[in-house]
């Protein structure tokens, strides 16, 4: 049995992820952790400080906000616990910080855990690599009104992944939305942002010629559709060794 604890469990993933993990039957889900405040979900004991029921488990499951995670991390180390991360939003510098915290522990880190997601990852790349510097790179992501980072954890993934297939640093070549009068740049990756409604998630990547337009899309309609690579990824994590990892780890499509 793989004992989990959730953080942000009153969040909407943390909330459907805990009824899906109701449906394993070698996932337990023994806490939640949640700014909001302590007591009882159901019979799910929650608390503001994860230290109190960390012993227990197995794996941390974070999908709360930047911050939130990045001072489960340190906890996750102290008692020798895998986490599976979807949170987004993290800098640079907290990126840089996940990366060392794996050296000690096994983490899985994924801007977005739907599998079609993860095959898109992988599109895109073979995308930049055919069709090279050729064509230019245009992201649009569309959320709902209450989503707090722009770009999204996944376009930012995505612009990275074309960044290195291109062999260019992506902050000399990311460009957020576009206004004024300067012309495009051959080799930026533009983003731009829409918010709106209720809006579960919507990825388009543009390919831009000058004879035609290559479009790789991937829309969600409902939350549920991550919860698949989220379970995928519990498992995965709960036997690893410390190293970082991604979606793509553990769906073998590297």
């Amino acid at each position: 049995m793989i004992r989990i604890i959730i953080s942000g469990i009153y969040g909407k993933m943390g909330q459907i992820i805990k009824e899906r993990i109701k449906q394993e039957d070698n996932i337990d889900c023994i806490g939640g952790v949640d700014i909001i405040g302590t007591g009882k979900d159901e019979d799910i004991p929650v608390v503001r400080n994860i230290e109190e029921i960390i012993g227990n488990a197995d794996v941390v499951v974070d999908f709360s906000i930047a911050s939130a995670a990045m001072e489960k991390i340190p906890i996750c180390i102290k008692h020798k616990k895998g986490m599976v991360i979807g949170t987004t939003g993290f800098s640079d510098d907290e990126l840089r910080k996940i990366k060392e915290a794996s050296l000690t522990i096994p983490i899985l880190l994924s801007s977005n855990m739907s599998i079609a997601i993860n095959l898109l990852y992988k599109l895109v790349g073979e995308a930049a690599e055919l069709l090279k510097d050729g064509f230019d790179i245009e992201i649009i992501e569309k959320h709902h009104r209450y989503k707090k980072d722009s770009p999204s954890g996944t376009a930012i993934s995505v612009g990275k992944i074309i960044a290195e297939k291109r062999g260019i640093k992506p902050e000399k070549v990311f460009k957020m939305g576009r206004k004024g009068f300067d012309e495009r740049k051959k080799e930026d990756i533009t983003f731009h942002s829409v918010r709106g409604g209720k809006i579960v998630s919507d990825h388009e990547i543009l390919f831009i010629g000058d004879s035609e337009i290559f479009k790789i899309s991937h829309t969600a309609f409902s939350r549920e559709i991550f919860l698949n690579g989220v379970i995928q990824g519990i498992y995965f994590i709960s036997d690893k060794k410390r190293s970082l990892y991604d979606m793509q780890d553990v769906l073998k499509i590297k």
